[in-house]
C-alpha cells in the first residue's frame, strides 16, 4: 500500500508509478483536535494574524510582507502579525524594515512553547499563501483552535478548504488578494467568526483518533492477506 496525503497526490503517484490505484490510499495528516480546541482563547484588542512554520519563499514569506505593506490604515491599525518558525527567519526580519512593515509584523524564531501557545490562543488568522504544499499541519492546527486561514489552493489544501466557508483561497503569489483577505477578515468581525466556527468544524474531522482507527484497518486488511 501506499499511503498519500490527498487526492491529488494519488492522482500523481496513479500516473506515474505502477501501484495499482486500489493500492494507494489517501490519509490526510491528522490533528490531536481535542486537545487543541480545548486551549483556552484569549481576547485581544487588535486581531491577531499569525504564520508559522518554515520561512522562505516556497512558503510566501516575502508575499505576506508585501501584502501587509498593502493594508490600509485601519486594518494596520487593528491588527497585528507575528511569524515563527525557521528558514530564512533574519532574510524575512530585512525585507520587512526594508517595506517598512517591522513596526507591524513580529518575525521570530521558533519560540518556547508556551509562549507559542500563547500567541495561537490569541491569533484569528492563519497565513500560509505558499507556492505547493503537502497538506500543511501547521494549517489544520491553526483550524482546530480558531483561526481562520488564507492559504494558497495548492497540493492537499483545496480538498480542505472551501472558499469563503471554512477559509480564503489566494493564487500564490497574488499579493493584492492576501491584502485585501486580511482586510475583509479584520473589517468584519461577523465574517471572520462564521469562517471559524466552519474552520473548526472542518478540523474535527481530521481529528487524530478517526485517522488512527484507519490506519489500523489498513494494517489489519494487509495481516490478512
Amino acid at each position: 500500500r501506499l499511503i498519500v496525503l490527498s487526492d491529488s497526490w494519488k492522482e500523481f503517484y496513479c500516473e506515474i508509478s505502477s501501484i495499482p490505484e486500489e493500492s494507494i490510499l489517501v490519509l490526510r495528516n491528522p490533528v490531536n483536535f481535542s486537545e487543541l480546541s480545548n486551549t483556552k482563547r484569549k481576547k485581544t484588542e487588535k486581531v491577531i494574524i499569525t504564520s508559522n512554520g518554515r520561512i522562505g519563499k516556497r512558503k510566501g514569506s516575502y508575499d505576506i510582507i508585501d501584502a501587509i505593506s498593502l493594508l490600509p490604515d485601519d486594518v494596520r491599525s487593528g491588527s497585528n502579525f507575528v511569524a515563527t518558525g525557521d528558514g530564512e527567519v533574519d532574510e524575512l526580519r530585512k525585507y520587512s524594515s526594508k517595506k517598512a512593515t517591522d513596526s507591524y509584523a513580529r518575525i521570530e524564531e521558533w519560540l518556547p512553547f508556551e509562549e507559542f501557545i500563547e500567541i495561537r490562543a490569541k491569533a484569528s488568522i492563519f497565513l500560509l499563501p505558499s507556492y505547493d504544499e503537502g497538506l500543511p499541519m501547521a494549517m489544520i492546527e491553526a483550524m482546530a483552535m480558531g483561526q481562520v486561514p488564507i492559504v494558497s489552493p495548492v497540493g492537499g489544501i483545496p480538498e480542505v478548504i472551501r472558499n469563503g466557508e471554512n477559509g480564503i483561497l489566494v493564487s500564490p503569489g497574488d499579493v493584492i488578494g492576501i491584502s485585501e483577505a486580511i482586510s475583509r477578515l479584520v473589517r468584519d468581525c461577523e465574517y471572520r467568526k462564521r469562517l471559524s466556527k466552519e474552520a473548526i468544524i472542518s478540523a474535527k474531522k481530521l481529528d487524530i483518533t478517526q485517522y488512527s482507527k484507519k490506519l489500523g484497518l489498513i494494517y489489519n486488511d494487509l495481516a490478512r492477506e
